[in-house]
């Protein structure tokens, strides 16, 4: 009524780590720059840049682990391997509308820290890819005017009748098989224990995804995401404040994934487990070495090439 509410699902903030899976991962993955278990180097440079989130360096890790530690050294790699470009033209092709090319350098495209960020809703059309098969359905034309990714798939009536419906051309922006390869490596996030989205875990569902956080100069967290999906549908969460320059503790936040999984338990239960697309094959990895588990490996996990 005052004139300042805002629709935050149209509002960009800066995505933090949630864009590493459209920007770098799946990009790496598609361009055979990674597999699920390359190793990636995680040590900052010699300004000691980048850091990640507790402070800590392995020398070296896999890359899935990487993804669900959510490692920003091995991300920025990753930035640098591909090319800022690359990176930059992969989110154009998901339909993120605010970016500019001064956010095509690591810290933009490697960490998601964007001059103006990307909206909620750009987010969750974003990671369709990622649950049908790597095809982004665009934006169509209707009476002269672009609509967007929205919410209304049809409208039948009492007696059956098709009242209204929603359908455009889907583009592919990443193969088939990178779309399960990151479907099964975003699944594994919330899966397993040492993944950082293990919050947004639904039971008898599975779920995939990734978090985000972005902090200001005072190292205080300013905007939390968890953007993911299930076997039914995908959506973006933001948890923040519309004062960009308010101060709020971490710990003043519910976790963004948990708040995400309670939303969608309560309206998603049709379908238990995605269905798998292309040609992929699973393999028992070591995660010390990254090859095939062997009986004298204890560390391992299985990965999808």
């Amino acid at each position: 009524s005052d004139g300042t509410t805002a629709d935050r699902c149209t509002v960009p903030r800066s995505p933090g780590s949630s864009i590493k899976p459209l920007s770098v991962y799946s990009t790496a993955i598609e361009d055979g720059v990674t597999t699920w278990a390359g190793f990636l180097p995680d040590m900052p440079d010699a300004k000691n840049w980048p850091q990640n989130y507790d402070g800590k360096f392995e020398e070296e890790v896999m890359t899935s682990y990487a993804l669900r530690q959510s490692k920003n050294t091995c991300a920025v790699y990753l930035e640098k391997v591909l090319g800022g470009d690359r990176c930059f033209d992969q989110l154009i092709n998901l339909g993120f509308s605010t970016l500019i090319d001064s956010d095509k350098v690591p810290i933009g495209m490697g960490m998601g820290y964007l001059v103006y960020g990307v909206t909620p809703k750009d987010m969750a059309a974003a990671y369709q890819i990622f649950g049908n098969g790597g095809k982004y359905y665009t934006p169509y034309t209707v009476y002269g005017s672009y609509t967007p990714p929205h919410y209304i798939k049809s409208i039948v009536g009492a007696d059956g009748e098709t009242l209204y419906s929603y359908s455009s051309e889907p583009v592919r922006v990443v193969s088939e098989n990178t779309a399960w390869i990151m479907n099964r490596m975003l699944r594994s996030n919330v899966q397993m224990e040492d993944g950082l989205g293990r919050y947004a875990s639904i039971d008898g569902i599975e779920v995939i995804g990734k978090t985000g956080t972005r902090d200001n100069i005072s190292e205080v967290v300013t905007d939390q995401w968890f953007a993911g999906g299930t076997p039914d549908m995908c959506a973006a969460l933001w948890i923040g404040s519309d004062d960009q320059n308010l101060l709020k503790s971490a710990g003043t936040y519910p976790s963004s994934s948990k708040v995400w999984s309670n939303v969608m338990s309560a309206i998603t239960n049709k379908n238990p487990s995605f269905t798998p697309c292309g040609d992929t094959v699973s393999a028992e990895v070591c995660r010390v070495s990254g090859g095939i588990a062997t009986l004298g490996c204890t560390e391992t996990e299985t990965g999808w090439f």
